[in-house]
C-alpha cells in the first residue's frame, strides 16, 4: 500500500529541521515573533491511517486518498503545459501543504533562493511559451505556415476581407432583386393604405413642419405626385392609388435619396417609410421572389449597416474619422464583441473563402497575443531580465473570455482547451498559503517568512551575519532543499510507496 501523502509530507519537513535548529541555537536573542513563525512551519506529527479505528480513521484515510488524487491531477495538468523536470512544481506547489510552502520560504533565505527563483522563472517562461504556441496555432494557415504579426497588417487585412464580404453580400441582394423584377410577380397590385395613413398621420405631420425634416418630407410628397402614385390636396394630405410590387420596391430603394441617414430625425423618418412599405408588401398575395429579396436585404443591413462595430470598421457609420476604427484597434474591438456577434462576424469572413479565413485567423491570433502582452509585467523581471507574466492577470483575462463563451469561437476548440488547462495550472502554481495574500501572480512561497528572516539577520542580531548563513548552507541542507523543490519526485515517491 502506498504511503499516505501526509506521512510523506511530514518526513520531508523533518528533513529540514537541522537548518532551523542551527538558526535557533545560534541566536539566544531569537525574537518571540520569529519563534512563532518557526513553530508554525514545524511538521505535524504523521498520522498513520491504518491504526486508528472508527470513523475518524476512515475519514483521515479518505482525505489522504483525495489529497493524493488532487496532487496527481495537478501534476498531469502541469505536464500538459510543460511544467515538469527542472521547471516542475515544488512540493509546496504540488501538495498545497502550507507547512511545505512555508519551508520553501525559509529555504529561500538559507541558500535556496537562487534555485527557487530559477525554478519559478522557468515555470513562468513555460506558461508564456504555452500562450505563444496558442498564438501560433490560431494564426497558422492550413499548411501550418505562420506569418509573424510584425509582417502582417492585421487590422488592414481584416478590413479588406470584411469589405470583400460586404461586396459579396450586396451582390447577392442585387441578384435577388433582379430576379424578382424580371418576374411576372412584379406587376402584382398592392394596396397602399398603410403607407398613406403613415404620411397623413400626426407623427409624420410633425415631421413635415420640423426644421430638420420638412424639406425631406415635402420632397417625398412631390415625388409621389410626379410619379403618378398619388395626389396632394389643399391641406397637404396625400391620396395614394394602388401600386404594383415593382413600384413600391422602387419607392423603397429611393427613400435614402430623400432622407439623410446622418441626421437622426431624417433617418427616423426614412425608417418609418421603409417599415410601412415592408408591411404593405408582406401582406400582399404572391410576390415570393420579392419577399426573398427583402429578407436578403434585411440580412445584409443587419450584418453590415446596423452592426455598430462592422459599420465603424468599414467606415459606413458617420461622416468623421472619430466614427471609424483605426487598423491598430480592430483586434481590441473584436475582443469586446459578444459571443453572438463574434460568431456572426466569423461567418461573414469565412464566407469569402481563404482570404476571409486568413483574416479571421490573424485577428484571433492578435487578440490572444494582446491578452498576453497586457499580462506582462515590465517591473517584474526574471533572472534573464525578461518581463515576467503576471499569471493571475493572464488567467483572469482568459477566464473572462471563457465565461462569456468566446474562447472557442476565437481560438478554436483545441487551443481553447489548452488555455483552460493553462488557467488551472496558473492557479495551481500560485495558490496562496492560508492566512496570506498572493500579491503578484508569482509563487506565493517566496514571500512567506523570507522578509522576517532577512530582517533578523540584518538588523536584530548583528553577529548573525554571513558566517551563520554559510554554516547552514552545508551539503545536507542543500540536498534537502533540492528534495523539497522537487515536487514531481516527491509525488513519484508517494505513488511508489517509498
Amino acid at each position: 500500500m502506498a504511503q499516505p501523502s501526509s506521512d510523506l509530507a511530514g518526513q520531508y519537513m523533518q528533513n529540514l529541521e537541522p537548518a532551523l535548529g542551527v538558526l535557533e541555537a545560534a541566536s539566544p536573542a531569537f525574537p518571540a515573533g520569529v519563534g512563532s513563525v518557526a513553530g508554525r512551519v514545524k511538521p505535524r506529527t504523521p498520522r498513520p491511517p491504518s491504526n486508528k479505528g472508527g470513523s475518524a480513521g476512515a475519514m483521515q484515510t479518505a482525505q489522504e486518498i483525495l489529497d493524493m488524487a488532487a496532487a496527481q491531477e495537478r501534476m498531469a495538468r502541469m505536464r500538459e503545459v510543460g511544467i515538469e523536470g527542472d521547471s516542475g512544481p515544488t512540493a509546496g506547489q504540488l501538495t498545497r501543504n502550507p507547512e511545505l510552502q512555508g519551508r520553501e520560504g525559509v529555504l529561500r533565505t538559507l541558500g535556496g533562493g537562487e534555485e527557487l527563483q530559477r525554478r519559478f522563472d522557468e515555470q513562468n517562461a513555460q506558461l508564456k511559451a504555452t500562450v505563444d504556441r496558442g498564438v501560433y496555432d490560431v494564426g497558422a494557415g492550413p499548411d501550418g505556415d505562420y506569418r509573424p504579426m510584425t509582417d502582417v497588417d492585421v487590422g488592414g487585412g481584416f478590413k479588406s476581407a470584411l469589405r470583400e464580404s460586404e461586396a459579396r453580400s450586396k451582390s447577392a441582394v442585387d441578384k435577388a432583386y433582379e430576379a424578382a423584377r424580371n418576374s411576372p410577380e412584379a406587376d402584382i397590385p398592392v394596396e397602399t393604405v398603410i403607407l398613406q395613413e403613415l404620411i397623413n398621420g400626426p407623427e409624420f405631420g410633425r415631421l413635415s413642419i420640423a426644421a430638420q425634416t420638412k424639406d425631406a418630407v415635402a420632397g417625398l410628397k412631390t415625388y409621389l405626385k410626379k410619379s403618378g402614385l398619388g395626389d396632394i390636396d389643399d391641406d397637404g394630405n396625400i391620396t395614394l392609388r394602388s401600386a404594383t410590387i415593382r413600384e413600391l420596391e422602387d419607392l423603397r430603394s429611393q427613400v435614402g435619396d430623400f432622407f439623410d441617414s446622418s441626421n437622426p430625425q431624417q433617418r427616423r423618418a426614412g425608417e418609418m417609410i421603409r417599415k410601412s412599405i415592408d408591411e404593405q408588401l408582406d401582406g400582399a398575395e404572391g410576390g415570393d421572389l420579392y419577399r426573398a429579396a427583402r429578407a436578403e436585404r434585411r440580412r445584409h443591413a443587419e450584418e453590415f449597416e446596423e452592426h455598430d462595430f462592422v459599420s465603424r470598421v468599414l467606415g459606413n457609420k458617420g461622416k468623421t474619422s472619430a466614427d471609424r476604427i483605426p487598423d491598430e484597434q480592430v483586434a481590441s474591438g473584436v475582443e469586446k464583441l459578444s459571443n453572438a456577434e463574434l460568431g456572426r462576424l466569423k461567418a461573414q469572413l469565412l464566407a469569402t473563402g481563404e482570404s476571409g479565413a486568413a483574416a479571421w485567423r490573424q485577428i484571433s491570433s492578435q487578440v490572444l497575443n494582446n491578452i498576453k502582452e497586457r499580462a506582462l509585467s515590465p517591473a517584474s523581471r526574471g533572472i534573464d531580465n525578461e518581463p515576467r507574466l503576471n499569471t493571475e492577470k493572464l488567467a483572469t483575462s482568459l477566464e473572462k473570455l471563457d465565461s462569456a463563451g468566446k474562447m472557442d469561437v476565437l481560438f478554436g476548440k483545441e487551443t481553447a482547451a489548452k488555455l483552460r488547462t493553462l488557467i488551472q495550472v496558473a492557479r495551481d502554481l500560485n495558490q496562496p498559503i492560508r492566512g496570506t495574500q498572493n500579491h503578484s501572480g508569482t509563487n506565493n512561497a517566496r514571500n512567506i517568512t523570507e522578509g522576517m528572516f532577512l530582517r533578523l539577520l540584518d538588523t536584530k542580531t548583528g553577529f548573525l551575519g554571513r558566517g551563520l548563513v554559510n554554516m547552514v548552507r552545508d551539503s545536507r541542507t542543500n540536498k534537502e532543499a533540492r528534495r523539497l523543490l522537487d515536487g514531481e519526485g516527491m509525488l513519484k515517491s508517494m505513488e511508489e510507496g517509498k
